[in-house]
Parts: C-alpha cells; sequence; structure tokens
C-alpha cells in the first residue's frame, strides 16, 4: 500500500505484507495469535528524512481492519490502532474533496537502529485524493489477498 502526500517532498509510507512471522505455524484454533501476526515492511519519507522498517506489526485480523479503516476513512472521524505499538491511523479534517491522513509510527517503524532504544514516535501527515486513498485500499487488498488468516 503506498500511500504518498500530493505535493513534491510530502510525507510517504509504503507498506508491504511480506509474510507471516512464523511461515510454518500451524494453526491452533480459528484465534491462533501466533499463525496470524504478519511480517510487515515498510519504507518512510517524513521531514526530508527516509528510513525503512520490517516488523511482525499487524496481525491477520488487524490488517483486515486497517483495510476497512482505509475504505469509510473519506466518512469516518474514527481512528485505529494496532496490538503493537508500531502503527496507528488517524483521519483529520481536510480541504476540498481530499482526504488527510495522520500515520504514526511507534516501536519498530521509527528510525532507530536495531540496538538503540527506541525513538519518540514519528508523526506523518499525507494529504490524499480520494483516488489515491482508494488505490491505496485497493492495493492492500491485493497484499492480503495472499496472507489470509489461517
Amino acid at each position: 500500500m503506498r500511500v504518498t502526500g500530493m505535493a513534491a517532498g510530502a510525507d510517504r509510507i509504503e507498506l508491504r505484507i511480506i509474510g507471516y512471522q512464523f511461515p510454518d505455524a500451524e494453526p491452533d484454533g480459528a484465534d491462533d495469535w501466533d499463525a496470524n501476526w504478519l511480517m510487515i515492511e515498510g519504507e518512510v519519507t517524513a521531514a526530508g528524512s527516509q528510513w525503512r522498517f520490517r516488523d511482525p506489526c499487524l496481525t491477520t485480523w488487524e490488517a483486515r481492519a486497517l483495510l476497512d479503516w482505509l475504505r469509510r476513512a473519506p466518512n469516518s472521524d474514527d481512528a485505529i490502532d494496532f496490538v503493537e505499538p508500531a502503527l496507528a491511523f488517524a483521519r483529520e479534517p481536510a480541504e476540498g474533496g481530499g482526504v488527510t491522513i495522520a500515520v504514526t509510527l511507534g516501536d519498530g517503524a521509527t528510525p532507530a537502529a536495531d540496538d538503540a532504544p527506541a525513538s519518540d514516535p514519528v508523526r506523518l501527515t499525507i494529504p490524499l485524493t480520494r483516488a489515491q486513498l482508494d488505490s491505496a485500499a485497493a492495493e492492500w487488498e491485493r497484499e492480503l489477498a495472499a496472507h489470509p488468516a489461517r
């Protein structure tokens, strides 16, 4: 899923599901958390800095909830966060027909080095057209199709 602001040099985040954290896990019931953690890879540009992260920060259920949130974001003021504090999304007021998304990156998704203490959360503010938001949701849906709940 690619979420890029409309202006040159704007904040941007690209998220990809790269697999299950435990690819060989055999599900032990319908709500087996170990079998449903996803490895998320992100590329971020914020305030002139760029970094990548790779973290098991979403479950399959949370990734599906994010898709639902992306679809309703243009008409809703709710926010979404997850068990792991690496990602959170909120909608902010926007002018015209666009949608502004605020993405907060926490432990596991900030630019801190692996052996360094976690850095403060980073907040991205990304103004989007509805078409860009629809495209991000469609990309995320394709990612999810290859990584269903198990």
